[in-house]
């Protein structure tokens, strides 16, 4: 029981308000959301295509004892999804499926789907819409857990791997 409360403090803190996500605003530029991290996020610009209008970051993030691989994904531009992978184990999928389901209510949807660096296996996912943000919370039970937070606006969605 203290897990689950644990986790549920963490989701907490990783909740955006008003359809942010931690010191981001979603539709900041990849520059704008370099020089608001903090330094431990440890932030590096790894694909910047802009042909394709594509750029994405990648960081860490760690909350209490929790350590995920973070990406942030930017189309046109403008920051649009940011995904959390767990790393070093410590918990289960099913432990923050618990958790968003405590925050969000139950999930709207769920189903399986193409996710991953392989796309090659349907993964379970579990879907929740922040009422009070209104972002989009995904959760895919992959390997490793993704949580993936993604802006409310409909932006055209290329064919980016992973959203």
């Amino acid at each position: 029981m203290r897990l689950f409360w644990t986790i549920a403090l963490f989701l907490l803190v990783l909740v955006p308000a008003e359809a942010n996500w931690q010191y981001t605003t979603w539709g900041m530029s990849p520059e704008d959301v370099t020089a608001l991290a903090p330094l431990e996020n440890d932030l590096k610009i790894t694909s910047d295509n802009s042909g394709s209008d594509y750029q994405e970051i990648e960081g860490i993030y760690s909350a209490e004892r929790f350590h995920f691989r973070m990406s942030m994904l930017f189309i046109e531009r403008k920051l649009y999804a940011v995904h959390l992978a767990t790393e070093n184990g410590g918990f289960e999928c099913s432990d923050l499926r618990h958790a968003l389901n405590d925050i969000y209510g139950a999930s709207v949807e769920r189903g399986s789907t193409l996710f991953g660096e392989s796309l090659l296996v349907d993964t379970d996912f579990e879907r929740w819409q922040d009422s009070v943000g209104g972002n989009i919370v995904t959760l895919y039970n992959s390997a490793p857990c993704t949580i993936v937070y993604r802006s409310p606006k409909d932006i055209e969605r290329k064919k980016v791997k992973g959203l």
